[in-house]
C-alpha cells in the first residue's frame, strides 16, 4: 500500500501515534513537550485487528457472478464497484480495450447517452471506469437514497453497453507535447509529474510487449464494431464479474436487489486468461544500463529507477514487502528517505514501488523528485542503498518497525471502512479465487527474518538490469552534475535522449 496516510514519526507504529495524539488531548494548555518513550517501552496494548470474515459477506448468484456486501451506516453514500477479469493484455487486436472502456463510460445502449449524463447528474454521481492490462474497474459513489438507481445503471451498462466504432487507430506510447494549454490543466502537471515519468518508463521497459501501452503503431487500422462487441461478449460474463456493494444499506436488501439485477443475466463460461511472455532479461542497448532524459521547463526533475519484476509466489510477497519498506517505504525511517532527505536534504522523497502483476512481469520502481543539483546525487543514494541491503543484514530494530507498521498499520487500513473492506475482498476473489492471501498475511510478515530480507533483496533487485528515467530542464541538471564532486550522469550509464 502506497501513500502517506501510513507515515508515521521515525517509523512509529499507528498506536504509538494514537498515545501521543490522547497525551495530547489530556494537556489542558497544550503539549509541552516531546515524547520520546520507544513503543517497545510504552506498554501498549496488543494488536486485535482481525479481517472480516469474507463468507459473511459473500453472497454468489446461481450464474456464477459473486458480490460482496458490506453495511457502513458511517455517511449516507453507497459505493457500487465492479471488478472484471479482463484488460488490455486480453484483447485480439489492440484497440479492443479502449473500445470496451469508452462504452462502459457511455452507459447501457438502451438508454440514450443524454439520459445517462443526466442520470448521473442527478444523482451527484462520482463515476469512474478503468481498464487495466489484467482487470477493470468501474465504480459508481452515490447518495443512499439513489443506491438502486445506480446499481439499475451499473447491471445495464455491464451487460449491454453503448459500443460504437472506435473513430481512429489506437496509439501508443506517451507524448511530451509543447504546444499543450497553459494552467492547471497544462504542461505544468502533465509534462512535469511523476505519473508522466512512470509512464514513460513503462513504455520503455514494455516497449511492444502485451503489456504495453497498446502494442501496436499508430498506422494500425482501427477495429470495427463488431470486434469490441465480441471482445465485450467474451469477457464481460457473469462468471467473471465481481461487485462490492457497500455503504448505508440494508444487506438483505442489497442481496436482494443484486440477485434482481443480475439474476438472470447469463453468458458462457469465461475464457482461461492468455499466457503471458516474459520480458528480454538484458541491462538495455548493448548490456549499458540507459540513462533516458526527456527534456521539459521545469525547475526541478523527476526520477524513474528501476526492472521488470517477476511473477511473485506467495512464499515471497512477505519477504519483498518487508525489504521495500525497510530500504524504501513511503515514511520517515526508510533507509533511502533518511539518506535523502534527513542526511542530505536533496529531496522531500525517494519510494520504492514493487508492483507485481498477476500473470506476467511487473515493474520494481524507485522514485525521486528534485532540484537539477539533486538529481545525480538521488541517483548515488539509489544505487548504493540497493547494494548495501543485499550485502549487509538489516537489524532488529528496522524489522521490528517494518513488520508492525505493514502488519498491524496498513493491513488493518485495507479494512478501514466498508466500502474498503469490500472493495479489497472483491479485488482479491477477481484475482486469486479464494482470500487465502489476506487470511495469512499478518503472520506471514510477522515470520519474515533478516535473512529472508537480504534474500529477497538479492532475488528480486538486480541494479545491472536498472533503466533510469529522467524527466526535467536536463541541460540544468548536466551544468549541476559533477560539482563539488557529485556524480556526472554518465556514471551512472549510457545517456540516451528521448523523444
Amino acid at each position: 500500500m502506497s501513500g502517506r496516510r501510513g507515515r508515521t514519526a521515525g517509523g512509529l507504529t499507528r498506536a504509538a501515534l494514537m498515545a501521543s495524539a490522547a497525551l495530547t488531548a489530556a494537556a489542558p494548555f497544550g503539549l509541552s513537550a516531546q515524547d520520546y518513550t520507544h513503543p517497545r517501552q510504552m506498554n501498549l496494548p496488543a494488536p486485535s485487528f482481525r479481517r472480516p470474515d469474507p463468507a459473511t459477506v459473500q453472497y454468489r448468484l446461481g450464474n456464477g457472478l459473486v458480490a460482496y456486501v458490506v453495511e457502513d451506516r458511517t455517511v449516507p453514500l453507497v459505493t457500487l464497484a465492479a471488478t472484471v477479469r479482463v484488460g488490455s493484455t486480453d484483447e485480439p487486436r489492440p484497440g479492443a480495450a479502449a473500445g470496451l472502456e469508452r462504452a462502459f463510460r457511455s452507459g447501457p445502449g438502451a438508454v440514450p447517452a443524454a439520459d445517462v449524463q443526466r442520470a448521473l447528474a442527478e444523482m451527484t454521481a462520482e463515476f469512474t471506469v478503468n481498464v487495466g492490462r489484467e482487470l477493470t474497474e468501474i465504480t459508481l459513489n452515490v447518495p443512499a437514497e439513489d443506491a438502486w438507481r445506480a446499481l439499475d445503471l451499473l447491471g445495464g451498462l455491464l451487460r449491454q453497453p453503448r459500443i460504437t466504432a472506435p473513430d481512429q487507430a489506437p496509439s501508443r506510447g506517451v507524448e511530451l507535447r509543447a504546444d499543450r494549454a497553459a494552467g492547471e490543466s497544462g504542461p505544468v502537471l502533465y509534462q512535469g509529474s511523476m505519473p508522466v515519468a512512470v509512464a514513460l518508463f513503462e513504455d520503455l521497459l514494455y516497449g511492444d510487449h502485451v503489456y504495453g501501452r497498446g502494442a501496436s503503431n499508430s498506422s494500425a487500422a482501427p477495429l470495427a464494431e463488431t470486434e469490441v462487441t465480441d471482445f465485450h461478449r467474451r469477457f464481460v460474463v457473469p462468471g467473471n464479474v465481481v461487485l462490492a456493494v457497500a455503504g448505508d444499506v440494508d444487506a438483505a436488501e442489497a442481496r436482494r436487489r443484486v440477485g434482481q439485477v443480475f439474476g438472470d443475466w447469463r453468458g458462457p463460461r469465461p475464457p482461461r486468461p492468455a499466457a503471458v511472455p516474459p520480458l528480454p532479461l538484458d541491462a538495455g542497448e548493448g548490456g549499458v544500463r540507459g540513462i533516458h532524459t526527456y527534456d521539459v521547463d521545469r525547475l526541478q526533475g523527476w526520477l524513474v529507477i528501476g526492472h521488470e519484476l517477476p511473477v511473485v509466489p506467495v512464499e515471497d510477497e512477505a519477504p519483498l514487502q518487508v525489504m521495500n519498506y525497510i530500504l524504501a517505504g513511503d515514511h520517515l525511517a526508510g533507509r533511502m528517505f533518511v539518506e535523502a532527505r534527513d542526511r542530505r536534504g536533496l529531496a522531500n522523497d525517494e519510494i520504492g514501488h514493487p508492483e507485481p502483476r498477476l500473470r506476467g512481469p511487473g515493474t520494481y520502481t524507485i522514485r525521486a523528485a528534485g532540484r537539477p543539483e539533486s538529481i545525480t546525487q538521488l541517483m548515488d543514494v539509489a544505487f548504493r542503498e540497493v547494494a548495501r541491503i543485499q550485502a549487509e543484514p538489516v537489524t532488529e530494530e528496522e524489522l521490528f518497525v517494518a513488520k508492525g507498521a505493514l502488519a498491524d498499520g496498513e493491513f488493518p487500513f485495507a479494512f478501514r471502512h466498508g466500502h474498503a473492506t469490500a472493495l479489497a475482498l472483491a479485488r482479491e476473489w477477481a484475482s486469486y479465487g479464494d482470500h487465502r492471501r489476506s487470511a495469512t498475511y499478518p503472520d506471514r510478515i510477522r515470520g519474515v527474518t533478516a535473512a529472508a530480507v537480504t534474500a529477497a533483496a538479492r532475488k528480486y533487485l538486480v541494479p545491472d538490469r536498472m533503466q533510469v528515467v529522467l524527466l526535467g530542464p536536463i541541460a540544468a541538471i548536466r551544468q549541476a552534475a559533477g560539482r563539488g564532486g557529485h556524480p556526472t550522469l554518465e556514471q551512472f550509464g549510457a545517456v540516451r535522449p528521448g523523444r
